[in-house]
């Protein structure tokens, strides 16, 4: 089954053409690598299926649920970042609808509105749909695919 499908997919910056055409899939519990000379478009395609950038033209699909995220390669990884923190970084919306999610509740301790546990049970929804009682398994899975312990 699917995870990710593009179809006939194409990316140009000005006086570039970087990706042409492009037909990718990626199938349920397939592991895969992109490998190109700098400028071939390996970032690009990331960032199309991350939703990060559009497509000039072509087709993206992402099954249906899923979302995509890549830990992003630049030299931003100095001493001052750990390794959790840059597998974290996919998960950016999730973590601040989290903090949101805590301060509602917090709100909710002294003055329980029928506005606040509506906001509560607004973000409670995103937060359970976009995977966030899952991503912390999803975290642990990656770093242990890339050879990482806890």
């Amino acid at each position: 089954m699917p995870v990710a499908v593009m179809n006939a997919v194409t990316k140009a910056y000005p006086g570039k053409v970087v990706l042409d055409a492009v037909d990718f899939q990626v199938d349920a519990g397939q592991r895969i690598g992109l490998v190109g000379a700098n400028g071939a478009g390996k970032t690009t395609l990331l960032k199309i299926l991350a939703k990060e950038i559009e497509a000039d033209s072509g087709e993206v699909q992402l099954a249906r649920g899923s979302r995509m995220g890549y830990v992003r390669q630049t030299d931003q990884l100095g001493g001052a970042h750990t390794l959790e923190e840059a597998l974290l970084e996919p998960f950016e919306n999730l973590l601040k609808l989290h903090e949101k999610m805590e301060k509602v509740a917090h709100e909710m301790e002294t003055a329980s509105t029928p506005e606040l546990l509506e906001e509560w049970g607004d973000l409670q929804h995103a937060y359970e749909s976009g995977g966030g009682y899952a991503f912390e398994t999803e975290l642990k899975v990656v770093a242990h695919g890339l050879g990482f312990g806890d």
